[in-house]
């Protein structure tokens, strides 16, 4: 589960430069320092919260916004349907890493989900052990 979100991360850093160079400026300025986040958030969970709710609910959400990516890459006035991207030279190698980028965000996606929905919902207590009473005087 932690390869197939840091190989969703890879994708995603690798096709924001190639944004740039087809005249889509998303990382530029605040939003580059947005990404970073997300980013830095989806790998804490995968790296730091591994095996535990928190960290495959991290995965989940990070995973489902990475879902959202090649959608707002390929539609819009600007997308690779009906944009300038689609008329470029390098559209083969873009629309590639986008469909990269959903399969390995569906992908962990789903075990993200599968692990959720394994654990237990309640934990279990421990109890401490019984002390048993010593009958005295009997």
């Amino acid at each position: 589960m932690e390869n197939d979100t840091r190989e969703t991360c890879v994708v995603i850093a690798r096709g924001g430069p190639h944004s740039g160079k087809q005249g889509l400026d998303y990382f530029e300025g605040v939003a580059n320092l947005f990404a970073v986040l997300v980013f830095v958030i989806w790998l804490y969970g995968t790296l730091v919260l591994a095996e535990r709710r928190a960290g495959y609910i991290i995965i989940l959400l990070g995973s489902l916004l990475g879902l959202v990516v090649p959608v707002i890459h390929m539609k819009g006035a600007s997308g690779v349907v009906g944009g300038e991207i689609g008329k470029s030279t390098q559209a083969f190698f873009f629309v590639w890493t986008l469909l990269a980028l959903g399969v390995t965000a569906m992908f962990s996606a789903i075990l993200s989900a599968h692990a959720l929905w394994r654990l237990p919902w309640r934990r279990q207590r421990v109890l401490p052990p019984e002390k048993h009473s010593t009958a005295k005087g009997c």
